[in-house]
Parts: C-alpha cells; sequence; structure tokens
C-alpha cells in the first residue's frame, strides 16, 4: 500500500512539473472610485512563481512596478488585481516567471491620457480615467 502511493505521488508530481506554462485567459484596465486597476486571469497556475506587474511610457522598455504571487499549483481559473495608485504610465503588461526560470506575458494594455478638452487642466492622471482598454487573449 505504501509503495502504490508513492508511486501515485511520484506519477502527480511529474504530470504537475510538466505542465504546460500559464495562459492570461484576460488582462484589463479600469478605475473605481479614483483609482486605476490592472486585472488578470489565467486558466490554471500549475508550476507559476509569481507575476510581476511591469509599466511603460515608449511600449518598448518595461519597469516592474510591483509583484503577485502566485496560488500554489491550482489548476482552477484565478483571478487577480493591482492597484495602480501612484503609477502614471501609459502601458502594462503582467510578466509570469514559471518554476522552470522561463518568463511569458500578458499582452500590453495602455491608458490613453485624458485630453485636456475632456477634463478640467487640474485633473490628474490616472484619477481622471477615460475609457481603458481591455485585451484578450
Amino acid at each position: 500500500m505504501k509503495q502504490a502511493i508513492i508511486f501515485i505521488l511520484a506519477i502527480c508530481n511529474t504530470l504537475l512539473l510538466s505542465a504546460q506554462p500559464t495562459a492570461f485567459n484576460s488582462i484589463a484596465l479600469h478605475g473605481q472610485q479614483k483609482r486605476a486597476y490592472i486585472s488578470f486571469s489565467t486558466r490554471n497556475e500549475v508550476n507559476v512563481r509569481y507575476y510581476s506587474i511591469e509599466a511603460s511610457n515608449d511600449n518598448k522598455e518595461f519597469n516592474i512596478i510591483g509583484r503577485l504571487s502566485a496560488t500554489t499549483n491550482s489548476i482552477q481559473p484565478v483571478q487577480h488585481q493591482y492597484d495602480l495608485s501612484g503609477h502614471d504610465y501609459a502601458y502594462y503588461r503582467v510578466g509570469q516567471l514559471n518554476m522552470n526560470g522561463t518568463m511569458s506575458y500578458s499582452e500590453v494594455v495602455n491608458i490613453t491620457p485624458p485630453s485636456l478638452d475632456r477634463h478640467k487642466e487640474t485633473d490628474s492622471f490616472p484619477a481622471a480615467l477615460p475609457e481603458l482598454a481591455e485585451a484578450k487573449q
């Protein structure tokens, strides 16, 4: 009996280690009560160490502005959200660091800064959020 349990655990561990990297279901930017958030969902979180929230103003060079822990080897879809308060960038993406050291990225989403003719000059970005972009894979 003990050998059967060890064998089953070995098979489960092998399956988890060989699982495909997480795929992003969706990523979106949205505003709520004068705050900006990035939210994303994944199909699963098998073999994911963490997610990095990355931002850029030129859509070329991204800086890591935050990090979210992954659920431990979840095979269920998972939803995450990160508060972007204090970050005034135009482009955002999510990086996923896998247990094997590889990195994959979501699509890039962007916030269009408010135009002066639609908002008061004193409105601060991103507090005055216009329509926000959503990307789906």
